[in-house]
């Protein structure tokens, strides 16, 4: 049986401390979701966000190789985290501040029908194929927006002006990804995960809440422009570590294991 000597738990606590390496802690990305009122919510989406960056640095320190089944699987729980990310703030915005406005009324419009009268046995009424009912039509509103399609909420975000047409389709690319963590969706649309897709997720996101900032009228101090600086350069700084295969120098040289 493995025993976890003190040498082991070295080299734990060594990748452990490059992890949290200039990242922080969950509690200093709390200022990025200012805008988010509700406490809890705010709390748990700047976790997630540290939770995705943290995977980042462990699958660098790691030193996975590309195309590996490691490397997929660290590539894929970041997407999960960005695609929640997104969801989670565009269905509170438009929950919370907009449920009002006409471009989310819209998309909460629900329309049923239900079968009201049906033919005596043996006669039936066909449009090509398909046999035809009377139906009666039934029209509804619901603020269950946590149901509705991440791209409708999405295109009333467009139409409201919080976000941008351009950073909709990119938030969107992220989501289908995220998706195909359904195993059966992934193998029949043949995706696979690549080191640029969580780029793109990192850097949508850091655009995404520019733009809701902006139009929300919260001003961006000195210190939150710092931390997205830092966040963004520390992020740029490990792209450079996978691409230049330099981890050993990032992480450096550990007495009595190397």
């Amino acid at each position: 049986m493995y025993q976890y000597d003190s040498r082991g738990s070295y080299i734990a606590q060594y990748i452990k401390d490059f992890c949290t390496k200039d990242i922080g802690s969950y509690t200093s990305h709390l200022e990025m979701f200012n805008f988010i009122e509700e406490e809890e919510l705010q709390k748990r989406i700047a976790m997630e966000f540290y939770i995705a960056r943290y995977i980042a640095k462990l699958q660098i320190a790691l030193k996975l190789t590309t195309g590996s089944f490691e490397l997929f699987g660290f590539l894929k729980m970041q997407l999960v985290q960005y695609g929640g990310i997104f969801e989670a703030i565009i269905t509170y915005l438009l929950k919370e501040k907009y449920i009002e406005n006409d471009a989310v009324k819209s998309i909460c419009k629900k329309t049923e029908y239900k079968i009201a009268h049906t033919f005596p046995s043996g006669i039936s009424v066909k449009q090509g194929d398909a046999e035809l009912f009377l139906c009666s039509k039934k029209e509804s509103e619901t603020d269950k927006l946590e149901y509705i399609k991440l791209e409708d909420k999405l295109k009333a975000a467009v139409k409201i002006g919080l976000i941008s047409d351009e950073i909709k389709i990119a938030v969107l690319d992220t989501y289908e990804l995220r998706s195909s963590v359904h195993i059966q969706t992934a193998v029949k649309k043949t995706i696979e995960f690549e080191i640029k897709h969580c780029r793109d997720a990192f850097y949508t996101l850091i655009d995404f809440l520019k733009q809701i900032r902006t139009f929300l009228n919260y001003s961006e101090t000195p210190e939150l422009k710092e931390e997205e600086e830092r966040i963004t350069s520390e992020f740029e700084e490990n792209l450079a570590a996978v691409r230049q295969d330099n981890i050993d120098n990032q992480i450096g040289y550990i007495p009595g294991i190397i």
